[in-house]
């Protein structure tokens, strides 16, 4: 697998000021208690709320490399007939397959609050099986 030295921002720097801005608005209205009905039902602090929020948005920048799919083979430059015309397209340089990875940000911290809820409210055993007084029969 290679390394590429080069970092870049996923969105522009518009969008991005856009999402600061749109942080530190939902930052205070969390610090205003206007949204601690959600977070208090969800089972977390507002500084659990107020970390979970900071480090999806630091942990956007970051990839876990899963593993790379090998691509075709990169072959030379070939000269192509358009229209009886002959045209040389260049050599395709750079990287030949593709890389496969997932977003801390946007996929490690949500799975990680996902799974910390359905093992706090225990919703995985509570919908494997119903009682068979709770099921409801249609009779005719």
């Amino acid at each position: 697998m290679q390394t590429n030295d080069t970092f870049y921002l996923p969105l522009t720097p518009a969008f991005f000021s856009i999402l600061i801005i749109l942080f530190v608005v939902l930052a205070l209205l969390i610090q205003f208690r206007v949204l601690r009905y959600a977070y208090m039902q969800l089972g977390v602090s507002s500084r659990t709320a107020m970390f979970l929020l900071l480090s999806s948005l630091i942990g956007s920048y970051f990839n876990i490399p899963l593993f790379e799919i090998a691509g075709q083979t990169v072959s030379g430059p070939q000269v192509v007939q358009f229209f009886g015309m002959h045209y040389q397209v260049p050599a395709a340089s750079g990287h030949a397959g593709t890389v496969v990875a997932v977003n801390v940000g946007g996929a490690v911290i949500p799975g990680c609050m996902s799974f910390y809820l359905l093992w706090h409210y225990k919703v995985a055993l509570n919908g494997v099986s119903i009682p068979r007084e709770e099921q409801n029969v249609c009779t005719y």
